[in-house]
């Protein structure tokens, strides 16, 4: 129903400044809040978000939620200076030793937009997790019709967390989805992953295939991962047919160098675009990535470096880009974070953390401290 946050790595502020309150028992949890936010219209003006949310245990295993939000969010129009939508929403959970199901269902309405004929929408996500000895069982499913919000954490119901808002949509604007994993654990060194993700949009007007493989082996003191990953989606944009596909296969290693616990990890992203009006436009890029994450203690470094070129004939025609990110734990609570370099942005990972990041070039040093 709501994600408040600040990420400082693509400059988006969605924290909250007001009061929180919570009171949690066995059987209930109940959590009421207010706040303000920067307007995304109007820096100078504050949105306004107020919640409750209870969360009922009747008994161990099975859970009822049940959340109410309203927002007011500043539009700058003329009869109404503030758009205001309410959310509502339930959810349950049931656990047991064979199976986990989680479910929840959101309905949103607006009052007061002056800019948008839609008013109302909703949001329904559900997974079930089946466990079967040696094998992981797990499928999802995602329906999402004008529930956009940027304050919405919407599932995405596949591996890459990519919504369709990639291809021209707002984030649960008009978005279903299937996801189906197999985890086989045959025994303590092996492991086999198969996630299968399928999406698209209520006309099929846009669909996204999201594949991932993986296989990792255990041996004495070291271990190997081979994992691959492929994207590909098609779109209609008025008289235009776009096709995109990303597919990266990946090798990584894990051991230990004398006292440091070593990762590394090669990769090469194969990116294929095409569009279609009367002539058709075909493009092929290669991006090849080399990574290595050393850790000791409070201490941790990562060395990354990356390509993208056309074909070898234009492999000079870009710069590469190389970083170093040095990570020390500081105190109990405080970590100090410097990066050097430059980096392509977008989903990166190291030095065991994954966020979401804008390209950078220079030095970047961030203080976390968490209370």
């Amino acid at each position: 129903t709501m994600h408040a946050y600040y990420n400082a790595d693509l400059d988006e502020d969605y924290s909250l400044n007001g009061f929180y309150a919570k009171y949690k028992s066995q059987k209930l949890n109940t959590q009421v809040f207010y706040g303000v936010l920067p307007s995304k219209e109007d820096s100078d003006v504050f949105d306004t978000v107020a919640g409750v949310d209870w969360e009922i245990k009747p008994i161990k295993s099975f859970t009822i939620g049940l959340s109410a939000l309203e927002n007011q969010q500043y539009q700058n129009a003329e009869n109404y200076a503030y758009n205001i939508r309410d959310i509502f929403s339930s959810r349950i959970k049931y656990t047991h030793e064979l199976f986990e199901l989680n479910s929840e269902y959101a309905y949103s309405k607006q009052y007061h937009n002056e800019f948008d004929v839609k008013k109302e929408g909703h949001g329904f996500y559900t997974d079930l997790n089946l466990y079967l000895d040696k094998i992981t069982l797990t499928s999802a499913y995602k329906n999402y019709h004008n529930f956009f919000n940027h304050l919405n954490e919407l599932p995405t119901a596949n591996y890459s967390e990519k919504p369709l808002v990639d291809y021209g949509y707002d984030i649960g604007s008009d978005e279903q989805g299937v996801m189906n994993v197999i985890r086989f654990v045959p025994n303590d060194k092996n492991e086999i992953i198969l996630n299968t993700a399928y999406g698209w949009s209520d006309k099929y007007d846009i669909d996204q295939v999201d594949i991932y493989a993986e296989y990792n082996h255990k041996f004495d003191g070291w271990a190997m991962t081979t994992e691959w990953k492929h994207i590909e989606s098609k779109w209609v944009e008025v008289t235009t047919d776009k096709w995109v596909k990303e597919s990266t296969p990946a090798l990584i290693f894990d051991f230990m160098l004398g006292e440091f616990s070593t990762h590394t990890k090669a990769e090469i992203t194969i990116n294929e675009h095409s569009s279609y009006t009367s002539t058709s436009i075909d493009q092929k890029d290669y991006e090849p990535l080399l990574q290595f994450d050393f850790a000791k203690g409070k201490y941790s470094a990562s060395i990354l470096a990356s390509h993208k070129f056309e074909d070898l004939e234009k492999i000079s025609d870009n710069d590469p880009k190389v970083g170093a990110e040095f990570v020390i734990q500081a105190w109990k609570h405080t970590e100090l974070k410097i990066f050097v370099g430059s980096e392509k942005g977008g989903l990166v990972c190291r030095n065991g953390v994954c966020n979401m990041q804008a390209p950078f070039e220079g030095v970047k040093l961030n203080i976390t401290t968490r209370f």
